[in-house]
């Protein structure tokens, strides 16, 4: 019983590829039973064979681009545009003083509007006109500076290299404590 089955489920494949492919090409399909009862479709007429005429396809043409779709898919081969209206430093804070740092300093930023920044923008992290830490996220690390004061700013460049958005300056303090000799 099972191969009987099995056989129908064969049957009833090789019938729609065999329709699929008369379709495609108007080739004839001819139905026959054999002697188990397998019923077989073919291109070639046997004596008892049925000319077996498949329905029509249903086939629509696809249908035009709506203004909607064409803008649709035209703004997602290109970038989209990205905005930030603001930037700016969160920590470490406008004339923080640091003494004796033993590790990177983390310079955090927030955006407005965006909550993290953008695909397609990178942030800067400037310490004295320099640029010292580029990444993709909101807290970047700059090595330990120098003593004295020290100018700090972020800048968001696109990636063409054009300045998108930057935070206002802010100056930190360094201080370095140090061994003072006994003479």
């Amino acid at each position: 019983m099972k191969s009987t089955t099995a056989t129908r489920s064969l049957a009833v494949s090789l019938l729609g590829l065999a329709i699929a492919a008369s379709a495609a090409d108007k080739t004839l399909i001819y139905k026959t039973i054999d002697a188990d009862g397998t019923t077989v479709f073919t291109d070639q007429p046997a004596p008892e064979a049925v000319l077996v005429t498949p329905p029509p396809l249903n086939v629509v043409d696809q249908a035009p681009a709506t203004t909607a779709t064409r803008n649709q898919s035209s703004s997602s081969s290109a970038p989209p545009e990205v905005s930030v209206d603001s930037v700016s430093i969160v920590s470490p804070a406008h004339e923080q003083t640091f003494i004796d740092p033993q590790a990177a300093l983390w310079v955090e930023f927030e955006l407005s509007p965006a909550q993290t920044l953008p695909v397609g923008l990178s942030a800067q992290v400037l310490l004295d006109g320099k640029i010292l830490s580029t990444g993709n996220g909101n807290r970047l690390p700059i090595d330990i500076p120098e003593r004295g004061t020290h100018r700090v700013q972020i800048q968001l460049i696109d990636p063409a290299g054009t300045l998108r958005a930057e935070s206002e300056i802010i100056d930190i303090h360094v201080r370095h404590h140090v061994a003072g000799s006994s003479n």
